[in-house]
């Protein structure tokens, strides 16, 4: 039910599409960001939309463009605010961002005209974006809600390559879903730029560590990855947002602290508050080893 409710906005508009091929650059990034483009194949998917691969510089003209959602519109991160600078001179019928949290880039968002459409993920994006902007705005969630959770770890465990790629990750970095699983609490905390500087220690950053291919070459394995670790986890504490997000797909307890910026804490009040697994704890708990 909670599910139903959080994809249902998204799926009435995308309903909109219905029968049109359009144009997909997926966010560049990590794991979590292979999550959310898995979500977003599925989406469309159900509402009936095909799509093609597009990367910056493509010929798009005429065409409906979307970008993929995910927290690259914001400092430090420049890859979607350039491709969307590119994709503009390209002149598509019109541009979609899907859900985004958005800080700044007030030049980009000036960018886009009256018929183009801007999904937020949180509040924070969706009151300072309709300042800086001609487009439509909403207040829509994350699209890695879309996915099917368990369809995606049955279809991972099937695949013997999928398999060896995660033991054999895993492994580079001491662990194995074993290791995991005997840890009364398992912290996959960030080493990136959005790391809090007094910030726990990690066991693993998952999102980091599980990139099989490039994310916008379609990787679904790096998604599957990414749930199969948190379903073996007991308890998860983790700043990863996406990590906290596999976590409430898969009901596994999850205590989702803060990043560098006020990411989580907008993310969890739209849409992980809703989930009676995650709690926001804001500075990362102590964690008996």
């Amino acid at each position: 039910m909670i599910l139903r409710r959080i994809r249902h906005g998204m799926h009435v508009w995308l309903r909109g599409l219905h029968g049109e091929t359009v144009c997909l650059y997926p966010n560049p990034g990590n794991a979590g960001d292979a999550l959310i483009l898995v979500g977003t194949i599925e989406a469309l998917a159900r509402a009936g939309v095909a799509w093609d691969l597009v990367r910056p510089g493509d010929d798009v003209a005429g065409r409906t463009l979307l970008l993929g959602g995910g927290g690259n519109l914001v400092p430090p991160y420049g890859e979607m605010a350039s491709a969307l600078r590119t994709f503009v001179d390209t002149d598509p019928a019109r541009i979609v961002v899907l859900p985004h949290g958005i800080r700044d880039h007030h030049d980009e968002m000036a960018l886009l005209r009256s018929g183009d459409t801007v999904f937020c993920r949180d509040r924070v994006a969706f009151e300072h974006v309709r300042r800086h902007t001609d487009a439509s705005v909403r207040l829509e969630h994350d699209m890695a809600f879309h996915l099917d959770a368990e369809m995606l770890l049955d279809r991972g465990g099937r695949d013997p390559d999928a398999v060896a790629f995660l033991e054999e990750r895993l492994a580079e970095h001491g662990w194995s879903l074993g290791r995991l699983r005997d840890r009364p609490v398992v912290r996959f905390n960030r080493i990136d730029v959005e790391r809090r500087s007094d910030s726990s220690e990690t066991d693993i950053d998952l999102s980091f560590h599980l990139i099989h291919t490039d994310v916008d070459s379609i990787s679904w394995v790096d998604a599957w990855a990414l749930l199969r670790c948190i379903e073996s986890a007991r308890t998860i504490a983790t700043d990863r947002l996406h990590v906290a997000l596999g976590a409430a797909l898969l009901g596994v307890p999850v205590q989702l602290s803060s990043n560098s910026y006020d990411k989580n804490l907008a993310v969890f009040e739209t849409s992980l508050s809703r989930f009676p697994n995650v709690d926001f704890v804001g500075d990362q708990p102590s964690v008996d080893q």
